[in-house]
């Protein structure tokens, strides 16, 4: 069956109020693991939904008057236009309106919005239905709540808008959730989509490599076609198309995340060999494409107060071109992984692998302090002090 939606050609607006307020409502990934292992750890539901029509059902503030013209099949008499009196999708402000908007009517209803994490709404353990968290992206919520009382906040959903209940969730951002709640696991994967992925470049019946990027493989200059010939045979090659569907894959695959910044640093000029290495890349998501994000409860007994362990490390000047260096961690929240990150490290380049490591303990020590203040403000205590692993002996010292 098929639909169609009236939108506004946003790139013709005309500036004016709220024209600059573009800001939409997106969880962090953090915050989509911590709703998973809140929900594991407390044995609670976790359940998937979606506003129907989410936009329109957003006013535009009653003192911005905003018109647009007419489509073609709309007769109004001449020199008049249509006010837009909703966000309509594709308006400007039309993702900022629908924040303000879900702002509004959750904190009606007794949600608290977090100052931490602005697309995280929670109701704290003392409320009538206990510990709540609802982790929006967009017009996607992600809810976790004690069983008996899910169909409760449903329902204070229900009474604002029009949603599409996805019961326990199965499928969000096109990431695989597989519970087993018996057990106390629960597993997100991106298996359907690596499926896709091989499909749409042609690589589903090519073998499967063990690793995401061959040791040997370096970035260089020689790299770079030379000839008009071979730019222009390059440029057939959907490389930005491949680079950005390896960047999706960082959300559920840790081991893929150093394969994927490389690749993407020559999206906008690139040769066979960069070619050849997106693709080992692909395939080698492809053979392991069950793997994923795992979260376990640890213990039947309800924890007291949690426990954060942090794992940092760098590796000092490895981009061959800047020679900046390269901060890597993870963090884990009661033994499940919460946070991680590999990326290069903005600014002047480390002179001394001790700097390097210095800066990746302040990276991390930095992402910490955000996720215990997230913590401390839903009613999560955490045990003190907290845990850092750190091989280098100098950082050490400093720290």
């Amino acid at each position: 069956q098929e639909k169609a939606r009236f939108t506004m050609l946003g790139y013709n607006q005309r500036r004016g109020s709220d024209y600059k307020k573009t800001y939409a409502s997106v969880s962090a990934l953090m915050t989509v693991f911590l709703t998973c292992i809140v929900g594991v750890i407390l044995d609670f539901a976790i359940h998937q939904t979606d506003l129907e029509a989410a936009y329109l059902t957003a006013p535009i503030e009653a003192d911005v008057e905003m018109f647009l013209d007419p489509p073609p099949s709309v007769e109004v008499p001449d020199g008049m236009g249509l006010r837009v009196c909703k966000a309509l999708y594709g308006s400007m402000q039309g993702a900022e309106r629908l924040d303000a908007y879900k702002e509004e009517k959750l904190t009606a209803k007794g949600f608290i919005r977090s100052c931490a994490e602005p697309s995280l709404y929670f109701m704290p353990s003392t409320s009538p239905f206990g510990l709540v968290l609802i982790c929006t992206v967009v017009d996607d919520f992600l809810i976790t709540c004690d069983e008996q009382y899910i169909e409760d906040v449903k329902n204070i959903l229900r009474s604002i808008w029009k949603i599409t209940d996805g019961g326990p969730v199965e499928w969000f951002l096109n990431l695989k959730f597989s519970r087993d709640r018996r057990n106390g696991l629960l597993k997100i994967d991106q298996s359907a989509y690596a499926e896709r992925k091989l499909r749409q470049f042609g690589l589903e019946d090519q073998p499967a490599p063990k690793l995401p990027m061959k040791p040997s493989f370096k970035l260089s200059q020689d790299m770079v076609p030379e000839t008009a010939e071979a730019k222009s045979a390059m440029e057939q090659v959907p490389y930005r198309a491949m680079t950005g569907s390896l960047n999706y894959f960082r959300m559920t695959r840790p081991d893929m995340v150093v394969a994927s910044s490389i690749n993407s640093q020559v999206n906008n000029c690139w040769g066979q060999q960069n070619v050849n290495a997106a693709e080992h890349e692909l395939r080698y998501a492809g053979g392991s494409k069950q793997w994923g994000v795992g979260f376990a409860k640890v213990s039947n007994r309800r924890p007291v107060k949690w426990i954060i362990k942090v794992w940092v490390d760098a590796a000092h000047a490895v981009c061959p071109k800047t020679r900046r260096s390269r901060t890597g961690f993870f963090i884990t929240l009661n033994g499940n992984l919460l946070s991680y990150r590999s990326r290069l490290q903005p600014g002047v380049p480390s002179q001394s692998s001790s700097e390097a490591e210095y800066r990746a303990l302040s990276d991390a020590l930095n992402e910490v302090v955000w996720i215990v203040m997230l913590l401390k403000e839903i009613g999560i205590e955490v045990i003190t002090p907290i845990e850092f692993y750190e091989d280098n002996q100098v950082t050490i010292k400093l720290g």
